[in-house]
Parts: C-alpha cells; sequence; structure tokens
C-alpha cells in the first residue's frame, strides 16, 4: 500500500458513526498523506469507542524514514510494532486507498481501491503512544 488515502464527503462520516455506534466527523480529503493527521477511532480503557486525530505511520528512534506498513506475519514480534499491537490499536475509517500501477510506457499511474457501494473501508493502525497528538 502507497499510505495515501482518500475520504469523500458525507455520508462517509454518517456511515462510519452508525457502524461504529459514536458520534465519528472527518473532513473530506482527495488525498490524505502519510505524516498528516487522521481521524481514528480508538478504544479507551472503559473500551468506548471515540475519536481521535493521529498522524499516519510511525517513526522510529532509529530510522530516517516513516515507516507506514507492516508485515501480518511479524508485526507480532518486531520490536517497533510489538507492544503497540498488544495493546494499542485504532482503525482509519477511510473511503479508498491508492495504489501505483506501472504502465507499460514506464509512467506510473495512480489507482484508487473503494468500496464498490461507497461504504467506509477499515485500516488497522497501531498507536506508538509517543505520536498520539491530543
Amino acid at each position: 500500500m502507497c499510505g495515501r488515502l482518500n475520504i469523500i464527503d458525507d455520508p462517509f462520516s454518517h456511515y462510519v458513526s452508525e457502524q461504529l455506534g459514536i458520534k465519528f466527523s472527518a473532513q473530506p480529503r482527495e488525498e490524505a498523506f502519510p505524516s498528516e493527521n487522521l481521524e481514528c477511532v480508538v478504544a479507551g480503557y472503559d473500551e468506548q469507542l471515540f475519536q481521535l486525530p493521529l498522524a499516519w505511520g510511525i517513526k522510529p528512534l532509529w530510522s530516517n524514514k516513516l515507516i507506514i506498513n507492516a508485515q501480518a506475519e511479524s508485526v507480532q514480534t518486531k520490536p517497533t510494532f510489538s507492544q503497540a499491537y498488544a495493546s494499542h490499536r485504532a482503525i482509519v475509517p477511510c473511503s479508498g486507498w491508492f495504489e501505483w500501477r506501472a504502465e507499460s510506457n514506464g509512467i506510473k499511474t495512480k489507482f484508487l481501491f473503494q468500496s464498490p457501494n461507497d461504504r467506509p473501508l477499515y485500516m488497522l493502525r497501531w498507536v506508538i503512544l509517543i505520536q498520539v497528538k491530543w
């Protein structure tokens, strides 16, 4: 996944609110990039869901690059993700995500993957606590 997300205007927020049982509101974003804040849904200590803006991606101290993907096969065991995976999960409602496709002429074309019925998609995110922006 290239890490760029798309968030359409309503009824998106209405669908998320209805599906998750919370009041959810997100600004439309034609293309949200890694490192930008996105509206996420997290569970509090009482297990109640609430909306929270979080930075997209993880920037560990040992890396010069922002990490936006994790492999499902190793997310539980890699030190970068293990604690967050175990106890600090969040979901990122979005309308779709972008991937790049290499054309025969060598030019890359951006393609939007989205739900066929315009319903929200939910990306799983792990929250590294130092990145929470209150």
